[in-house]
């Protein structure tokens, strides 16, 4: 009886850290998913193409809480939901007469999510 009950306790506890890797491991791919989708919207808005525009938005509206709050900086007042973050992607990329100043997509740059 004494020994089942440690076979019991050992099997348990490792069961425990088992359900712990597993659950870190989700986090850790939920976490590089969220990043992925963000780079790819930031990317198809970057290009100022129509469809990809759109489709960004959409990604945005999906990852990104509706009261999501956007500091741009210190001159910007902040920024609310994913509508105005997609505002804010275009305008670090192009100018007001929609010529593009920035050669190479956000998600290059390595902003931190």
């Amino acid at each position: 009886m004494f020994v089942l009950t440690i076979g019991f306790a050992l099997e348990s506890r490792s069961e425990k850290q088992c359900n712990y890797f597993q659950e870190k491991s989700k986090a850790i791919q939920e976490i590089d998913l969220f990043r992925r989708w963000c780079a790819k919207a930031t990317d198809g808005i970057g290009t100022g193409v129509d469809q990809l525009v759109k489709e960004g938005r959409q990604t945005y509206k999906r990852i990104f809480s509706k009261d999501l709050v956007n500091s741009a900086g210190r001159a910007i007042p902040p920024q609310i939901g994913p509508k105005a973050l997609v505002q804010v992607v275009a305008g670090a990329i192009f100018d007001a007469t929609g010529k593009r100043t920035r050669k190479m997509p956000l998600s290059d740059l390595g902003y931190a999510i």
